[in-house]
Formats: structure tokens, C-alpha cells, sequence
């Protein structure tokens, strides 16, 4: 019977692994070493473009930044990034955009949304950023908790504007832009069965023990 268990065991373990693996393969989109072009694994299958007012956006290739500002007196409000894939991809998860406000107040707060144009449908995350943050934090927009499944990208666009009722003008630094994909089911089954194999060659060893005793 406790072999059975065992193989009860290694099925449980691909299930397991099927969850703990999904999200966890990030793939860099963009960390902005070049002006024109992306510079990460999908080049050249995604184009890069801006958004918003004109000038809110650039690329600081000195500082391997792209350098997002917003401002109450310009139309529209927001500046942003457009990235859009050709092929689309497929298993998609999540983005973590590496950024910071620039802002030297903490008061001076700004919202940061990633949009994911998908072919199952548009879906939106924003996190208000305070002001004086010195270095980079990783903000992780979350989307198979949004959409409830994974999706296939067409088009993602990464947006700075102003909070409700704000005023002035706001800078953000995106160091850089990583996309998390989920692996393919035979390599998530593999790392399950690879997790499970110790288990099973163990209690081999053990009965030949009993045996010889």
C-alpha cells in the first residue's frame, strides 16, 4: 500500500508544481540601453512607443532608464510607454516594472498603471507611488488575479499620471520592465516527477535494506 502512496505522492507533487512553478519565469522586455529599440529577449518581435503628451517620455541610455513625467498643465496628464508584440505572447502572467518616483516630497505622489491589451480582454493595474524614494522598488501588477486565467499579450502600455485633484508635476525613473510567463505543461510535469523521483528512489533502498536484514 505504501507504494501506492508514493505514487499518490509524485501525481500530487505535478500539481504542486504546476501552481508553485506558474509566474515564476521572468523574461526582461526593456531596460532601456538603447533609444530606439527594446533591448530585451523579445526583441525584435515587440516595437516600442510613447504615449501621452509630447516629450512626457524618454529613454536616459546613460542611466539605462526610461524617464516618464507628468504635468496638471499639459493635455492629457499622463505620459507612458507602448510596447506592442508581433507575434503575440502566449502565457502571460504577470509584469514587474522596476521604478521609482523621483519626486523629491513624499507628498508628491503619482499613479503607475500597467494595461494589458489581451485577446481575452483590456485589464488594468495602477499602485500610487509616493515621492522620495530613493531607489528602485519592484512593483509587481499581478494580472491572473485580475482576469482569473492567463491571457495572450498584444499590447502593453505602462502609464504615469497624477492622482485624483493633483497638481504640478511629477517624474518617474523605469529602470527596467520584466514579463513573467508561465511554463510549458510537459516542463512543469518534469519538474514535478523530478521532485518526486528522490522520494520513490528512497524507499527502494529502504525495503532492499529490510530485505538483506
Amino acid at each position: 500500500m505504501r507504494i501506492f502512496g508514493l505514487i499518490a505522492s509524485a501525481l500530487l507533487s505535478v500539481f504542486v508544481a504546476s501552481s508553485a512553478s506558474a509566474n515564476v519565469i521572468p523574461l526582461l522586455l526593456d531596460n532601456y540601453t538603447q533609444a530606439v529599440n527594446t533591448d530585451g529577449v523579445f526583441h525584435p518581435n515587440v516595437v516600442r512607443s510613447f504615449s501621452g503628451f509630447s516629450g512626457g517620455a524618454n529613454i536616459n541610455t546613460g542611466a539605462g532608464e526610461a524617464r516618464l513625467t507628468t504635468d496638471n498643465l499639459v493635455t492629457p496628464t499622463f505620459s507612458g510607454l507602448v510596447y506592442d508584440f508581433s507575434p503575440h505572447r502566449d502565457l502571460c502572467a504577470r509584469v514587474m516594472v522596476y521604478a521609482r518616483n523621483r519626486q523629491t516630497s513624499a507628498t508628491e505622489t503619482g499613479v503607475l498603471a500597467v494595461r494589458a491589451v489581451t485577446t481575452g480582454g483590456t485589464y488594468t493595474l495602477s499602485q500610487t507611488l509616493p515621492g522620495n524614494t530613493p531607489t528602485m522598488q519592484a512593483l509587481d501588477f499581478d494580472f491572473t488575479a485580475l482576469s482569473g486565467q492567463l491571457w495572450t499579450l498584444q499590447r502593453l502600455e505602462v502609464t504615469w499620471d497624477l492622482p485624483a485633484g493633483g497638481t504640478g508635476l511629477r517624474g518617474l525613473a523605469i529602470d527596467k520592465i520584466d514579463l513573467y510567463e508561465v511554463p510549458e505543461p510537459a516542463t512543469i510535469a518534469l519538474i514535478g516527477l523530478a521532485s518526486s523521483c528522490g522520494g520513490f528512489a528512497g524507499y527502494r533502498r529502504r525495503k532492499l535494506a529490510a530485505k538483506k536484514n
